[in-house]
């Protein structure tokens, strides 16, 4: 297995409140919470992640028109060069893990994007 770097995108120096836009991970926003978070701001992170259904498009056509439309707006840009992106998740127990999201090789030619370590891993102690 190999790990690469990608030129993702992030939220623009003109986005002031970053902290404000950023999202619970989508498997952890039901419907009640999404429509609060997509109520915070039309570039709410969770309008790209937890999509809903408009325009007679479905929720993953939906996603994708967001994510044009912030690329045309100047809300996100692509980074400059390949990075990796190391995140923390907080379990409600307090429980923290650090993963990295990046592109993976299996054998020569597959790849994904991936989270490593992968979620049905061991979470990290408290405090680390």
């Amino acid at each position: 297995m190999k790990i690469f770097a990608f030129q993702g995108f992030r939220y623009s120096s003109e986005v002031t409140d970053r902290g404000a836009l950023a999202a619970p991970p989508f498997d952890q926003i039901e419907d009640r919470l999404r429509d609060e978070l997509h109520a915070v701001s039309p570039h709410h992170y969770s309008h790209f992640t937890r999509p809903v259904e408009r325009d007679g498009m479905d929720a993953y056509a939906a996603a994708a028109a967001v994510h044009d439309s912030w690329v045309r707006e100047g809300v996100v840009q692509r980074e400059e060069s390949p990075s990796l992106y190391p995140y923390v998740v907080e379990a409600p127990d307090g429980t923290r893990r650090v993963s990295l999201c990046c592109l993976v090789a299996v054998g020569t030619t597959r790849r994904h994007l991936f989270r490593f370590p992968p979620p049905w891993s061991q979470p990290s102690p408290p405090g680390t």
